[in-house]
C-alpha cells in the first residue's frame, strides 16, 4: 500500500472506533445541607418519580427510571425495605428526555441528530424536609451503545445518582 492509502486507512479505522465509543457526556451537581446529621445504617427509600417534561412516550419512563434505581441502592445496599430505622427519601423529576435514535446518531455530518437526553432532579428527603438535591444529565449525541441508549440511559443516571448521594452520605459519617 501506498503512504497515501495508509493514512486513509489509518484514518478510516480512528474515526470508526471514535463513533463506536460514542460521544455520551455526564453532568450533575450535589448539594447535599452541612447541617445534616447522618449514620452509617441509613437506608433511602425510592419514592415518588414524575415526568415533568411533559410529553409521554410509548414506554413508562418513570417506572424504568424507579427501577434503576431500585438496582442501584440494593447493590449498594442502601435500599429501604421497610426495617424498623432511619431512612430518606428519593423524589425525581424527569425533566427532559428526548428518545433518540440510533440510526440518526450513526449520520456522523449532522451532529446532535438523533441524540438521546436525559435530565433529571432528585430530591432526598427526611420526612418532608429536603435535605439533598442532584441535579443530573447524561446524552449521547454520536454512535456508542446505539440501539439500547434510550434503555441504558436509565441505569446510567440512577448510577450517578445514587454514587453522588453515596459520597457524600459518607463523607458526613467520616
Amino acid at each position: 500500500m501506498s503512504k497515501v492509502q495508509n493514512l486513509i486507512y489509518s484514518f478510516l479505522v480512528l474515526f470508526s472506533v471514535t463513533i463506536l465509543v460514542a460521544c455520551e457526556n455526564v453532568k450533575h451537581q450535589v448539594n447535599l445541607d452541612g447541617k445534616f446529621k447522618t449514620s452509617p445504617e441509613m437506608k433511602i427509600e425510592v419514592g415518588k418519580v414524575s415526568n415533568a417534561c411533559g410529553e409521554s412516550f410509548g414506554i413508562n419512563i418513570e417506572e424504568m427510571l424507579t427501577s434503576a434505581f431500585t438496582i442501584e441502592l440494593e447493590k449498594k445496599a442502601m435500599l429501604w425495605r421497610g426495617e424498623p430505622g432511619s431512612k430518606l427519601t428519593l423524589e425525581t423529576k424527569i425533566i427532559e428526555y428526548p428518545k433518540g435514535d440510533a440510526f440518526n446518531r450513526w449520520l456522523w455530518f449532522m451532529p446532535g441528530w438523533g441524540a438521546t437526553v436525559l435530565t433529571i432532579q432528585s430530591d432526598l428527603k427526611e420526612a418532608d424536609k429536603i435535605i439533598g438535591t442532584v441535579e443530573a444529565r447524561r446524552y449521547v449525541y454520536a454512535g456508542g451503545e446505539s440501539i439500547a441508549t434510550w434503555e441504558t440511559i436509565f441505569a446510567s443516571i440512577a448510577k450517578d445518582v445514587v454514587a453522588d448521594f453515596e459520597a457524600q452520605i459518607k463523607k458526613k459519617n467520616i
